[in-house]
């Protein structure tokens, strides 16, 4: 837009205009002098008429001496009308209407709401009155005036109602002329009857319109109105409407719109019209207003009232407004009222012009020249009131202090052209005073701006506001201050009419402080609200207080200051500041912005509700007892930190990146105990950076942190969706054993968890009550670390303890590895799987790449415990030890050193894939101990009291000097053979074993009493290989029964019963031992008894029960023996109460007595069974002397004893063909292996538990 240049010459300021009173004859004329005016062609007539029948005879006066008469606009120079006069020539057009007449009174009776009448002439002349007679105030009569006439009342025109006198002529109330009406419209511009009856008050010039002229009086009902209309309006008498409306309003159109409101509407048209007043006119706390091309007021103008509240005043000109100095203009009252003087053009103010109430209660005085403005005089507002000062542009600069309506050696202020000026003193009087003033530019063209270059300061004003309201920009040189207990505020709008285009903003200057203590508010347009732009320049200042500063973006330059005090508050669309600026918001009640970019320093410290929609952070953030949210994201930048500190809270409703160079420290805000919780639905993601808790001396990392003083104990709870998830080189530093870190996910995909410097561990205690996902490094070295949800252990991740407590509480997934050393402890509380393994150690020998040197500090070893765990992960335990406090399956175990496996009561473990022993111990309750590898399965020291050992691919054996303690039952099972008798003190109460292949299966052996009376072999066989125990005590053979029953509960992968356990370890559920090639030995010191099922061998068989001579070692048979030699051995008696079936030989010691049991038989060497005791009764034998223990053969037969044997042969090989068949099984032997039948789909079918019997078996490995 350009601006419309245009020059206004200033007029003289005048006390009172010259003027001159003639009289001639009954006419009176006052002929006042204004050089500026033009006279207009119609008035130059008419007085050349007029002087030439009345004047001119008598004064001999010129036309050019009359053309000067110009301001009473000549109508008032008509000869005034004959005493007595009265309107003439009615007709009614509209409505019920009656005349009379009576004397010099007329009587116009409306018996309708409205009535329309033409009257050729409306005159009424001194002495005359016209009465309108109308049904109520409401009603309302046009009277339209047909004839050439001007209209002119110079006695009284009365009405309840409304009356509308309409001439186009002209209408002149004269000196004495009275006008009394509820409502009074006197206008030259038409208005339509349809207008009129709708009431509507809308008027446009025909042909001709003439001038208004008041010399008389008019006045309005209480509440009423009065409005003259026309081409141009004068005053020069009384116009009065207690608490009602007074409009004055000339141009081409005119239109009166909400007249029953406060907030009545005039619009004008034409800028030739013009409105004067000399008189008076007042409205007690009513409403006056003047509407025009030109206004020029020399008189009184009132809206002032004693008991009311002031009125409202509006002067509104299109070109040129002025008040002469004698003028006053007043909208006093118990509250001050608004007065308003506005020019498009230029104004020129003088007079006095005030707008008071009670103390607090001041009112509103505008003064406007959007082209230029000149005010001689402040304007009186009163305590609580507001000056509003518009011109084209305005700069503010020094000067002194002037009163209100005080005249002073210069203007308050001046034009300089397009420029205004206000002198600062005049700003800070109005101020001190409790008045606010505002500051407001416009007008077409390009300027608008407001320039403050003199120091505002407010010393005594309380409650004030200085505005700032500019077409265009706004800049601040100078400093604005107040009183530090005085808060002021401070109301910066920019492009406020929406008249321009571009970019518009309020820029405080380099080293200007501003400083109100009150509400800053910086708006653009004119429906903005906290929208503008602001900028502090280099080291500028903008301290709001306790107060609140709102705006759309905020700009801090270079070493800028911005600072909120105790219970203020910031909203913004966004705040951005260049480095070293900084921003202070202590005990701040709202902290809001769109978006933050920090490049300096952002303190926020004991804020209750600090918003942001998006943070770019390459500076300081520091939160201390501070509330943060974060709605949409916050990326920490190189060399950004951000730190908390007391008692904080961080919600995350987007991501917060903490990159490369960058960190976070929460407690590292003021080194001192505190907590920050972070919550909302986002993640907290270290990608590079560090994410420190309770950091404490030095820098960690790359732009890490440093964190000065003596230990503290932070806290910090992540309850936030996302968690924690550490990327790239990104990591968490736990510092200090006090510090406290609980998260509700955590997710390590290439960095690390750490404490202490470098690549260390948590050493404080963290919690996570999420999932976890480790792809990189998780390591602690104190506190206690808590996993309540899942744990992913990836297989490039790890985790390494060598200090504190770690625990997953929930299912966990290890495919990396987890080591431990020193003093640490790890818990696992769910279910586990993975190929990785985990890792026990009471030293640190760095397994891995990437680990650096760490010295523990105390002597003490790892634990891992496992509550109810069911996992494919390893574990591999080393001078550590492992507590079982449930179920818990792992696919390996491997104990070595010095390590400890203690099982709870109750407990249950199952090793499914690979165990391993070398050192150690392993205190168990129920177990299955298994390897799938080809090598040898080594146990050592175990005690446990139902126990599963299972080599499925390979040998089992025992280490030297270990002691196996089993106290209910054993199930050994392997391929290539068992050997459990190197150790030095076994004690197992029940045996139960399956050797699928070659091999043999040894077991040396005691009784402990305390567990049972006679150990157990309930189900022994091999297949190719010798059976040998040697047992010191009782021990006999049996089924395996019931006790066979903890293997339903041992935690696997499939719900198999007991029974499909059993058959899968190949273990015979009769108690038979057996081997299909080998040798059968059973020694025992003691007692021994062979249950119902019976020993079968394809060698030998020998049985041994203790020592000669000893009472209680007795051997009794009670199933079948079959095998090539058979040897029976007791200390004391041998009862055969089955069958022996020796395809060799068959021998018998006993110490004391031989016996067999009626109907038993006995065949060795292929002959005939023999029966030595038939079923019949016997007499009781003649005792004899106990023998001495000598080798004798199963008949003590004669020579033909021979013959005996020779004809029974085929009974015993048909007995011997009956044991093969029902004890033995279906042995078969392929390449040199013999098997028994069912071993390979069942024995050696893949891990303890994992197949049930339709299961097709796993592959085993190809073992040499």
């Amino acid at each position: 837009m350009t601006k419309t240049t245009r020059n206004f010459a200033k007029p003289a300021i005048e006390l009172v205009p010259p003027s001159v009173l003639i009289r001639a004859g009954r006419r009176r004329l006052r002929l006042t002098w204004r050089p500026r005016l033009r006279l207009p062609s119609l008035l130059s007539g008419l007085l050349r008429r007029s002087f030439k029948r009345v004047l001119a005879p008598a004064l001999k006066v010129s036309i050019a001496t009359a053309a000067v008469c110009g301001a009473w606009q000549m109508p008032a120079l008509a000869a005034a009308p004959a005493p007595g006069t009265l309107p003439a020539g009615w007709s009614v057009v509209n409505g019920n209407v009656t005349f009379t007449q009576n004397g010099n009174t007329l009587n116009i009776n409306q018996l309708s709401p409205q009535a329309i009448a033409n009257f050729v002439s409306f005159s009424v002349g001194s002495d005359a009155t016209v009465n309108v007679n109308q049904p109520g105030s409401l009603a309302a009569l046009l009277a339209r005036v047909t004839g050439g006439d001007i209209s002119q009342i110079y006695g009284k025109l009365a009405a309840p109602g409304t009356v509308v006198l309409y001439n186009p002529n002209g209408l002149v109330i004269g000196p004495g002329g009275m006008v009394d009406v509820g409502r009074f419209i006197g206008t030259t511009l038409n208005i339509s009857d349809s207008d009129f009856l709708a009431g509507k008050f809308n008027f446009a010039k025909q042909a001709v319109a003439g001038a208004v002229d008041n010399q008389g009086t008019i006045q309005s009902a209480t509440g009423g109105s009065v409005y003259l209309v026309g081409s141009s309006v004068s005053n020069s008498g009384v116009i009065r409407s207690a608490g009602g409306q007074v409009i004055l309003g000339a141009g081409d159109t005119v239109t009166l719109a909400d007249t029953a409101t406060p907030g009545v509407t005039v619009k004008v048209t034409g800028s030739a019209g013009s409105v004067t007043n000399l008189g008076t006119i007042t409205a007690d706390a009513g409403r006056i207003g003047v509407a025009a091309g030109l206004i020029n007021n020399s008189g009184v103008i009132s809206a002032s009232s004693v008991v009311k509240e002031g009125g409202r005043i509006f002067l509104r000109a299109s070109q040129n407004l002025t008040t002469s100095a004698g003028s006053s203009i007043a909208a006093d009252g118990t509250s001050g009222g608004n007065v308003t003087l506005y020019s498009e053009g230029a104004a020129f103010i003088d007079g006095a012009v005030s707008a008071t109430g009670a103390t607090g209660h001041g009112g509103f005085v505008e003064t406007s020249g959007l082209q230029q403005l000149d005010v001689v005089r402040a304007p009186t507002v009163g305590a609580g009131g507001t000056w509003y000062i518009d011109p084209y542009n305005l700069e503010v600069v020094a000067g002194n202090n002037v009163a209100s309506n005080v005249t002073s050696s210069g203007n308050v202020i001046t034009s300089n052209g397009d420029t205004s000026q206000i002198s600062n003193g005049t700003i800070n009087q109005m101020l001190d005073a409790n008045q606010s003033v505002v500051l407001a530019t416009g007008g077409d063209g390009t300027g608008g701006n407001i320039v403050v270059n003199a120091d505002i300061t407010n010393t005594h004003g309380q409650g004030t506001t200085l505005t700032l309201q500019a077409d265009a920009n706004i800049s601040i040189n100078a400093n604005i201050t107040s009183n530090d207990s005085l808060p002021m505020g401070l109301v910066l709008t920019t492009n406020y009419r929406d008249k321009n285009s571009g970019t518009f903003g309020v820029q405080i200057a380099q080293d200007v402080t501003v400083r109100t203590g009150g509400d800053v508010l910086v708006n653009q347009g004119s429906t903005g609200h906290g929208n503008g732009a602001l900028g502090l320049g280099n080291n500028a200042t903008l301290d709001i207080g306790g107060g609140s500063l709102r705006a759309g973006q905020i700009e801090l330059s270079s070493y800028a200051n911005l600072t909120l005090g105790s219970g203020s508050s910031l909203v913004a669309t966004g705040l951005a500041t260049l480095a070293e600026a900084n921003v202070n918001a202590e005990g701040a009640a709202l902290f809001q912005l769109g978006n933050l970019t920090n490049v300096g320093n952002v303190t926020l410290l004991g804020v209750n509700n600090a918003t942001v929609n998006n943070v770019d952070n390459q500076g300081n953030l520091s939160l201390r007892d501070t509330n943060f949210t974060v709605n949409t994201g916050f990326e920490n930048n190189y060399n950004g930190t951000l730190t908390t500190g007391g008692s904080s809270t961080l919600v995350l409703n987007g991501n917060l990146t903490n990159h490369d160079g960058a960190n976070v420290s929460f407690g590292g805000a003021d080194h001192s105990a505190g907590t920050t919780n972070v919550t909302g639905s986002g993640t907290l993601v270290a990608d590079g950076g560090y994410v420190v808790v309770a950091a404490n001396y030095g820098y960690y990392g790359e732009g890490g942190l440093g964190a000065y003083g003596g230990d503290y104990a932070h806290t910090l709870n992540m309850t936030n969706a996302g968690g924690l998830k550490l990327v790239d080189s990104g990591a968490l530093l736990i510092d200090r054993d006090v510090a406290t870190a609980t998260l509700n996910k955590l997710v390590v995909q290439a960095g690390s968890i750490e404490s202490n410097g470098g690549v260390l561990v948590t050493s404080g205690n963290l919690s996570v009550s999420g999932s976890t996902l480790v792809d990189g490094k998780l390591e602690v070295s104190g506190g206690n670390t808590i996993l309540g949800g899942s744990t992913n252990i990836t297989g490039s991740g790890y985790v390494r303890m060598t200090g504190g407590n770690l625990s997953a509480n929930g299912t966990a997934i290890i495919d990396g590895s987890v080591y431990m050393y020193g003093s640490s402890n790890l818990t696992l509380n769910a279910n586990t799987t993975g190929g990785g393994s985990i890792t026990l150690s009471g030293s640190d020998d760095s397994p891995g790449e990437g680990f650096r040197s760490l010295v523990v500090a105390t002597p003490d070893s790892p634990t891992l415990v496992l509550n109810n765990v069911s996992s494919t992960i390893g574990v591999d335990i080393s001078n550590a030890s492992m507590q079982l406090n449930g179920s818990v399956r792992l696919a390996s175990l491997s104990v070595s050193g010095t390590a400890t496996v203690n099982g709870a009561a109750g407990s249950r473990l199952n090793v499914s894939e690979s165990f391993s022993q070398s050192g150690g111990t392993l205190t168990l309750a129920d177990a299955a101990l298994s390897s799938s590898s080809c090598g040898t399965l080594s146990v050592g020291d175990i005690t446990a009291n139902n126990l599963v050992i299972d080599s499925q691919s390979g040998a089992i054996d025992q280490l030297s000097g270990t002691s196996l303690h089993v106290k209910t039952q054993l199930i050994a099972s392997a391929v290539n053979g068992i050997d459990l008798s190197g150790g030095s003190d076994n004690q197992i109460a029940a045996f139960a074993a399956n050797n699928s292949g070659q091999g043999d299966i040894k077991l040396t052996n005691r009784l402990n009493s305390t567990d049972t009376s006679a150990v157990v072999l309930n189900g022994i066989s091999t297949a190719t290989g010798n059976v040998s125990i040697d047992n010191t005590g009782a021990m006999q053979t049996a089924a395996i029964g019931s006790k066979a029953d903890f293997l339903a509960g041992l935690p696997t992968f499939t719900s198999n019963t007991a029974a499909a356990k059993l058959a899968l370890l190949g273990i015979d559920t009769s108690g038979q031992v057996k081997t299909v090639t080998g040798n059968v030995s059973l020694a025992t010191h003691s007692p021994l008894t062979i249950g119902s099922g019976g020993v079968s061998a394809g060698g030998n068989i020998g049985l041994t029960a203790g020592a000669p001579n000893d009472p209680t070692s007795n051997l009794a048979i009670n199933g079948v023996l079959s095998g090539a030699n058979v040897n029976l051995v007791a200390g004391n008696n041998i009862n055969v109460n089955a069958n022996v079936v020796a395809s060799g030989t068959y021998t018998v010691s006993a110490t004391g007595a031989l016996t067999y049991a009626a109907g038993v038989s006995y065949a060795q060497g292929g002959g005939a069974a023999v029966i030595p005791n038939p079923q019949q009764p016997t007499p009781t034998p003649t005792p004899t002397p106990t023998p001495t223990p000598t080798q004798v053969a199963p008949t003590s037969a004669p020579a033909t004893s021979a013959t005996v044997v020779q004809s029974q042969s085929q009974q015993a090989q048909n007995l011997a063909s009956t044991v093969n068949i029902t004890q033995i099984g279906s042995g078969t032997k392929s390449d040199g292996d013999v098997q028994q039948g069912g071993a390979t789909a069942q024995g050696g079918g893949g891990s303890f538990g994992e197949e049930g019997a339709t299961t097709a078996p796993k592959k085993l490995p190809m073992c040499t």
